[in-house]
């Protein structure tokens, strides 16, 4: 993972097998900063993108059409020990437990849970997954253990067909140790993997040549078996791939490139990261952004959403970032979601907003460490939808939204003593 200036390393000492609660709690502080702690990305513009330009233009103070209050969502509260990763069908997801060794079909609407797929390496544990209607993808690796001086190396990404039960490995491991001379941000094993309606996988992996790492993205088309590489680098000390996601036949990832030696310009692990998109029918690829910072790009139809890192302001001290909204007609980015939107009650210029999300209607994002986000971004009429109030949940009004899939926006409130309650909030007109 590719981690920002001054963020916490989430580690234990070395060998110590992490308890099932300390576990669980790892999966939220890792998932929810994981998108914005692994990206940096760039763009076209060198300077900070413009505003959206009309009546509702947030940067120009709060007005009372800018925020909408909906509050009459239904809420369900959720079983406290799944951690959500993916939406199978209409009420129904996806997701795994502390131990990491099986997926759970979850029906929020009766609050049940069915085991569906075990790993299969029973050595191994499941890093991430994703799916669509017919297909459950899903990457496990070797070791449960945070020792990030001997991080896992042997893994494999493994599809199962949801009617029929078929599983396909799709890739493994081409390490057979994790000794390269490489920065301790860089991982051995894919982060992500995602997988369009259309049964194309796509996925970032690493591998070697010589003595060197490089990094590459992958395109798996499950109905011929094709795999194909993407997009390649040479060496990742100096680029990186990662951060890939798919929609019809277009996949958009990040480029991160060298390795940055001046904090005071930007807080970012590498200097610049670069978004490029890939079109499956015309076998193009296009370079969306350039030398700056965008990264995280999700892709839906003709829009992308992402998050930009933009440079230090003077006295600045910490990481700060912005959702930004791009058209693919025009190739231009809007900011959607900075440090004065009227989301936040004050200014909020030192602030990790990542995962940022988009559907047909709707924006959403999460703010890591510990920041309450209650809203999302109607982006047809330019304004902040309140979804959730929670004022007699928590004292502090601290609620984290660290996902949302459609109509289905998930919530958890982490309490003084460890524990986590957690729930959905049904967004009533999402078409």
């Amino acid at each position: 993972m590719v981690e920002k200036k001054h963020s916490d390393k989430l580690e234990n000492n070395k060998g110590d097998r992490l308890t099932f609660k300390s576990v669980y709690l790892l999966l939220f502080f890792v998932i929810i900063l994981g998108g914005v702690l692994v990206n940096n990305f760039s763009g076209l513009f060198k300077n900070k993108p413009e505003l959206f330009k009309d009546e509702n233009d947030i940067s120009n103070g709060v007005s009372s059409h800018q925020i909408e209050s909906r509050l009459d969502n239904k809420i369900i509260d959720m079983i406290p020990d799944i951690f959500i990763y993916d939406k199978l069908r209409e009420g129904v997801f996806l997701g795994v437990k502390g131990d990491l060794k099986d997926i759970y079909a979850y029906d929020i609407n009766n609050n049940s849970l069915k085991k569906i797929i075990r790993v299969k390496d029973e050595g191994n544990f499941i890093k991430s997954l994703s799916c669509n209607s017919d297909w459950i993808v899903w990457v496990e690796n070797e070791v449960l253990i945070m020792d990030t001086s001997n991080k896992p190396f042997k893994w494999q990404i493994v599809a199962q067909n949801i009617l029929t039960g078929e599983q396909i490995v799709i890739d493994k491991s081409p390490f057979s140790s994790n000794k390269f001379e490489v920065p301790m941000h860089i991982d051995y094993t894919p982060n992500k993997v995602s997988i369009s309606n259309e049964d194309v996988v796509v996925y970032c992996r690493n591998d070697f040549r010589g003595a060197k790492i490089i990094s590459e993205l992958i395109c798996y088309d499950i109905k011929s078996k094709e795999r194909k590489v993407i997009a390649q680098t040479s060496d990742v000390i100096k680029e990186l791939i990662m951060e890939c996601n798919i929609y019809g036949d277009n996949i958009v990832w990040s480029r991160f490139r060298e390795l940055n030696d001046d904090y005071e310009y930007r807080f970012t692990r590498y200097k610049y990261s670069d978004l490029y998109i890939y079109n499956i029918k015309t076998d193009k690829t296009e370079q969306l952004t350039k030398d700056d910072f965008y990264h995280d790009a999700y892709i839906f139809e003709d829009k992308v959403v992402a998050i930009y890192v933009p440079p230090n302001k003077p006295n600045q001290t910490a990481y700060n970032s912005e959702v930004v909204l791009m058209n693919l007609n025009d190739k231009k980015f809007n900011t959607v979601v900075h440090e004065d939107s009227p989301c936040y009650r004050r200014k909020e210029d030192e602030m990790v907003r990542c995962s940022p999300k988009i559907d047909s209607k709707y924006i959403s994002w999460s703010n890591s460490g510990g920041f309450s986000n209650r809203f999302i971004y109607d982006y047809k009429n330019n304004k902040f939808i309140e979804i959730y109030d929670g004022t007699e949940d928590t004292h502090d009004n601290t609620i984290v939204m660290y996902d949302r899939f459609s109509n289905y926006a998930l919530f958890y409130i982490a309490g003084t003593d460890g524990d986590i309650k957690k729930f959905c909030v049904i967004i009533n007109d999402i078409k």
